[in-house]
């Protein structure tokens, strides 16, 4: 059996996930959103909302970068996502500040997650390290391992969606609540259903977060 076939095959699924939440982001990072404030200024609403008024609010090079770094307890949003008055923005901006300030308030599902996510992440480099000594070698052995970790992460991303649909909800009430959508908001209902399926394209994401990181240590 050719596992690398088998391999491309599995890849295809987050890739076409990546491909439908870039499509999707760069129609709604068009819209201006109505109080057409930024992901900064929605993000730091929240947060302060919820006593985190000391929790900082960085710029990260590139596009799908945006995370909450718990190990530093600070939200990095992309340029797209910190400076424009988008609905991308404003949907992005609020779902990590809601997963910021629940993790803060010591949500244990929130927290567990967030903490498996990390080791998930270096899961991720790892693979991708395997997966080309593999191709180096043209050792199938390498790539049975790498197929499996990667439906290891995949179904990980999937046994999880439910933990991200609270977040995601949270997020949409603490929108409403400030008054920046109404419940009725297309656009924005629209983009949520995107976040679902970002864990799955995780593994695209890691890779182009790998390269900015790489990058951005060279520059320096």
């Amino acid at each position: 059996m050719n596992y690398l076939y088998l391999l491309l095959i599995i890849y295809l699924i987050p890739l076409i996930a990546f491909i439908i939440i870039n499509f999707i982001s760069n129609k709604y990072n068009n819209i201006d959103n109505k109080k057409e404030l930024s992901g900064f200024e929605i993000a730091r609403a929240i947060l302060d909302k919820h006593k985190l008024e000391n929790m900082y609010i960085v710029e990260r090079r590139g596009y799908f970068t945006d995370s909450f770094d718990i190990k530093q307890n600070v939200l990095r949003f992309s340029s797209p996502v910190f400076h424009n008055d988008s609905v991308y923005s404003l949907v992005l901006s609020s779902y990590f500040a809601t997963k910021a300030y629940l993790y803060n308030k010591g949500d244990k599902t929130v927290k567990t997650k967030m903490s498996i996510d990390n080791f998930i992440n270096l899961l991720t480099t790892f693979i991708y390290l395997l997966l080309l000594i593999g191709i180096i070698l043209n050792s199938f052995p390498t790539y049975k391992v790498v197929l499996i970790l990667l439906i290891a992460v995949l179904l990980y991303n999937i046994v999880t969606i439910p933990i991200e649909n609270k977040i995601i909800q949270i997020s949409m009430k603490e929108l409403i609540d400030n008054k920046y959508i109404t419940k009725n908001d297309k656009n924005v209902q629209t983009l949520y259903n995107i976040i679902k399926i970002y864990g799955i394209s995780q593994m695209v994401i890691a890779l182009s977060n790998l390269y900015y990181n790489i990058r951005d240590d060279m520059k320096k």
